[in-house]
């Protein structure tokens, strides 16, 4: 009788009571609580860092743009265009800038689709088909990683010749070349063909070999890349290091999975159309956190991206930055001008980031 006493006390002292068990698990859910935070934390870190890196290869390009061509990536002729490979990469260039650093970002075949051979005319559908392949081309170093949408949405399809209008998957990306301080960075969607009046088609071929005037007064755009801009590294008087080369575009949360059916400009074309707010930003406004609200007086214009301090840029001289959504408008707004004229700005000092 003793010794059943003794055990049945034994194994009383070896179990765990109800109360033991809750504390225990109250402990454990507070200890996660506490946690949580701090790998949230190192996985916007860590993605931060990945975008910043994207940001470095598309201004490294753009600067290996400007040594082999003279010139920073021209803008293109705006959302109606999007990449010609006969056409050079001068003012009559239709495509935008992404589409003119592609040889410099080791994707000299994706740019050269429908390329016509030197001394023949022109094979107007291979090159349709070409456009139509690399139009819907993802680049793996164009979407920031922080922002959780696909690379390919839906956009109007106006092929020329082709009968109709269609949706078509087209790439997208969440970084915009700087077209300067001033309170615009799309007119229309550029220059019309011989055969096609302008129209917002968003993806439109077009091949035609004539010459084009451009849409828009360029002596009133002070960035480095604008509808049939020729910007040389001269030009820049600012200074490379005190002027905005590109940086994350602001999206609302509501366009992150959505197609351009009755959607706004700011994410409607694909990203290598020419000068559009798809792939272009203007200074002329702070750059904003992602929110769920629709502004379409601000998406259209404003840099901008989902991280929770600020958005990334890269500076024309490579150097990339993080800009706080507080900063200063003035000051962030003479970051994007290249000659420190508009507004009464001048040379922004960098010390202050």
């Amino acid at each position: 009788m003793f010794r059943s006493q003794k055990n049945h006390a034994a194994l009383k002292r070896n179990g765990f009571t109800l109360v033991e068990l809750l504390v225990v698990i109250t402990i454990i859910g507070i200890l996660i609580g506490l946690l949580l935070p701090a790998v949230q934390y190192a996985r916007e870190s860590a993605r931060g860092a990945q975008c910043k890196s994207y940001l470095k290869q598309l201004g490294m390009a753009c600067l290996a743009h400007e040594e082999a061509q003279q010139i920073f990536p021209t803008g293109g002729w705006g959302s109606g265009w999007t990449g010609d490979p006969d056409r050079g990469y001068g003012d009559q260039q239709p495509g935008g800038w992404i589409y003119n650093i592609l040889p410099h970002t080791e994707l000299n075949a994706l740019h050269d689709l429908g390329k016509s051979f030197p001394g023949q005319q022109p094979d107007l559908n291979a090159k349709k088909q070409g456009i139509l392949k690399f139009v819907a081309t993802a680049l793996p170093f164009a979407n920031c990683p922080t922002r959780p949408r696909p690379a390919l949405l839906a956009c109007t399809v106006v092929v020329k010749n082709s009968g109709g209008v269609t949706l078509f998957e087209v790439a997208r990306t969440d970084y915009a070349v700087n077209v300067g301080d001033q309170a615009f960075n799309e007119y229309g969607v550029g220059p019309a063909d011989d055969s096609k009046s302008a129209q917002a088609t968003y993806f439109t071929p077009h091949f035609n070999n004539s010459s084009n005037p451009p849409d828009i007064p360029l002596t009133k755009c002070t960035g480095i890349c604008f509808e049939q801009s020729m910007i040389r590294k001269d030009d820049v008087v600012d200074g490379l290091s005190s002027t905005i080369l590109a940086g994350e575009k602001y999206l609302a949360k509501t366009r992150y999975y959505s197609n351009d059916s009755g959607q706004t400009g700011a994410d409607k074309a694909n990203m290598y159309a020419g000068m559009c707010s798809d792939v272009c930003r203007s200074t002329y406004k702070a750059p904003m956190q992602d929110r769920a609200d629709n502004n379409s007086a601000c998406e259209t214009l404003a840099f901008g991206s989902a991280h929770p301090n600020g958005a990334n840029f890269v500076l024309c001289d490579g150097a990339t930055i993080t800009i706080s959504y507080s900063v200063d408008s003035e000051l962030f707004s003479n970051l994007g001008s290249r000659n420190g004229t508009v507004n009464g700005g001048k040379a922004v000092d960098m010390s202050k980031f």
